[in-house]
C-alpha cells in the first residue's frame, strides 16, 4: 500500500466535501474512481496502491466498465470532460454511485452523450433504509 498515496487521494474527496471521511457510505469506490483518473483503470495497481482487496476493485471495476467510464485500462475521455467542468464534482458523485452500485447508466442521451443514470435495486434499498420505508 501507498499511503501517501492514499492520503493525497483522501484529501482531494474531502476536499469536494468535507463530510465525505474514510467511514462514509461510498469511499472506497470514491478512491477507485479517484485513483483511476490518475494512474489509469488498472485494478490490479489501484488494489496495490491503495491497499484495498484485488476482488472487491475488480468488481467495482466491473461496474465502471459495464457503464462505459472505463474503456480498456484508461477512465474514459468523456468522463474526464464531465469532471473538469465547472460543476464536475456532481457527476464525479454520480459515477461513485455507479462504482459502488446504487446507480448504473442504462445508457447515453444520442444528442450530447450525457450518461442517463438510474437507481439500481440495492440503490433503492439503501434509500428506503435511510428513509425509515425499508422492509425491516
Amino acid at each position: 500500500m501507498n499511503q501517501e498515496y492514499a492520503d493525497k487521494l483522501g484529501a482531494i474527496l474531502t476536499s469536494m466535501d468535507d463530510k465525505f471521511t474514510p467511514t462514509s457510505d461510498g469511499w472506497a469506490g470514491a478512491m477507485i474512481l479517484l485513483a483511476s483518473y490518475e494512474m489509469g483503470a488498472n485494478e490490479p495497481f489501484i488494489a496495490e496502491e491503495l491497499g484495498y482487496d484485488p476482488e472487491f476493485v475488480a468488481l467495482v471495476g466491473s461496474r465502471l466498465r459495464n457503464s462505459k467510464i472505463w474503456l480498456g485500462e484508461l477512465l474514459s475521455d468523456k468522463a474526464i470532460a464531465r469532471y473538469e467542468q465547472e460543476e464536475g464534482g456532481i457527476a464525479f458523485f454520480l459515477d461513485t454511485n455507479v462504482a459502488n452500485g446504487s446507480m448504473k447508466i442504462g445508457s447515453y442521451r444520442k444528442e450530447d452523450g450525457e450518461p442517463l443514470y438510474s437507481m439500481t435495486d440495492s440503490g433503492k434499498r439503501h434509500v428506503e433504509n435511510m428513509l425509515g420505508i425499508g422492509k425491516k
